[in-house]
């Protein structure tokens, strides 16, 4: 188990969270700074144990709230991805521990960001009555928005050579008790020196399963994998993934 430091308005202030790569893959922490290596993946815990229950993944009510990281995904060329999701974990279709390549469990999932050096998606997949769509119908990218809003190089709003932050925001609206019950839409938003790049799910309808298990039910999860070169990030890509390369986060 390796500790890191972030920020949680649940935690009332900073707090000491941990993590837990797969064996003999590379990660390390130091303070606040995350960084891992290819085929690896972790999610967060909110104390140090090496049980793969979802009851020690920390699980923040994001439902009219924000979560916010800084990312440097520079070494990550156009096969390689980094992800950070938010999972539903329920200890039987969907859990902590890994699962075969081939296999796709039934988790309820956001897709925060899936990116490298050359793109940046994310995406919904409520997977509402046990169906999960293999495409989600909910995806969004930075080049939806301009084709020169994310990319390798000084002409791009948000330029991949340095730091960027992501902040995405869970949109929602109060119900008669005062309560955020209603996902109207997720909203990210890249920022970088002064720049911003703003990507909105807007499909309320499809979005809606997601909003009670938001609340308290969703873990977060950070994974670094190849995608290969026919990938969906970024469709030209003729670079293979790299076994050397990093992300920081």
């Amino acid at each position: 188990m390796l500790p890191f430091n972030g920020y949680s308005d649940a935690m009332n202030g900073d707090w000491e969270f941990w993590i837990k790569g797969l064996d003999n893959k590379n990660l390390s922490t130091e303070m606040s700074l995350i960084k891992m290596g290819k085929d690896n993946r972790f999610f967060v815990r909110d104390y140090s144990t090496d049980s793969e229950e979802s009851f020690w993944a920390y699980q923040h009510n994001y439902l009219g709230g924000t979560l916010e990281f800084d990312v440097n995904v520079k070494q990550l060329n156009c096969s390689c991805a980094a992800g950070v999701y938010l999972t539903a974990l329920d200890d039987e279709d969907c859990t902590m521990n890994p699962y075969p390549w081939d296999v796709r469990p039934k988790c309820a999932t956001i897709d925060v960001m899936e990116s490298n050096i050359r793109g940046f998606n994310t995406a919904s997949h409520p997977c509402e009555f046990d169906q999960c769509d293999v495409q989600s119908q909910c995806k969004r990218s930075a080049i939806d928005v301009d084709y020169k809003a994310y990319g390798f190089g000084s002409t791009f709003k948000i330029n991949t050579m340095y730091n960027y932050t992501v902040r995405t925001q869970f949109m929602a609206e109060k119900g008669s008790g005062d309560e955020f019950d209603s996902l109207k839409s997720i909203v990210t938003t890249l920022v970088q020196d002064g720049n911003e790049v703003v990507i909105e799910q807007d499909c309320e309808d499809y979005l809606q399963p997601l909003a009670y298990k938001l609340n308290k039910q969703m873990a977060l999860a950070v994974s670094f994998f190849d995608v290969g070169l026919d990938n969906d990030i970024d469709e030209g890509c003729s670079t293979v993934c790299n076994d050397s390369s990093t992300m920081d986060i």
